[in-house]
């Protein structure tokens, strides 16, 4: 279990610290080109928080969750370079529901799901979870609904949602019709991780 539970503890701190980089970020705009050149970067020692924006953005880069870019937009550069996989939920009016993303798989599978705010980790048929900070789980889910807006397939809700009447072939077919329209879509960007549609009527289910 120290494995999973180092891994995780890794995780939401590593999150956590891109919502503040976010944050700091949007507070202090115009030091933005300052931060981005370090072997230019002026003396940051009177300022807290641009210290720490310049500790926690250096930090980042070193670890390869974003790109030298991603000052701009962390959360996003993260999402680009390190979610391996994005999976929408859906309400059955189509609107965006939540997210979950894959952030290791392989050996410890660990998902961050913005509907319930916790990070899990499951390695060898345990599971541990732990809960992420309301603000950074907010700031991931906003930027979730934006590129789910950019994707969204356009699919025939009525009939989708006709209950009963609908076969489950049809259900199938809706879904891999909105599957389709995710993956042509030319809102996702060539360097953005794979994403998934959740239907509606269909559970994901995972065994680990």
């Amino acid at each position: 279990m120290a494995i999973t539970d180092d891994l995780l503890d890794q995780v939401n701190y590593k999150i956590d610290d891109l919502n503040t980089i976010a944050a700091l970020g949007n507070a202090h705009p115009d030091d933005l080109a300052a931060i981005r050149d370090p072997d230019n970067r002026p003396d940051l020692s009177d300022n807290d928080d641009l210290r720490e924006l310049a500790e926690l953005y250096d930090k980042a880069i070193s670890d390869g969750l974003i790109d030298e870019d991603g000052l701009d937009d962390p959360i996003g550069s993260y999402m680009n370079n390190s979610v391996l996989d994005i999976n929408y939920s859906m309400h059955s009016d189509g609107s965006f529901r939540g997210s979950e993303l894959t952030l290791a798989i392989g050996g410890p599978g660990v998902f961050f799901d913005t509907r319930t705010g916790d990070v899990d980790g499951y390695w060898g048929g345990e599971h541990v979870s732990r809960s992420v900070d309301q603000a950074t789980v907010d700031a991931f889910d906003e930027r979730c609904a934006e590129m789910f807006e950019d994707i969204q397939p356009r699919v025939d809700w009525d009939a989708y949602r006709a209950g009963p009447a609908v076969s489950i072939m049809s259900q199938a077919t809706a879904a891999s019709t909105m599957q389709g329209a995710v993956n042509a879509s030319a809102g996702v960007a060539a360097s953005a991780p794979p994403v998934a549609v959740v239907a509606p009527t269909i559970a994901p289910v995972r065994g680990m």
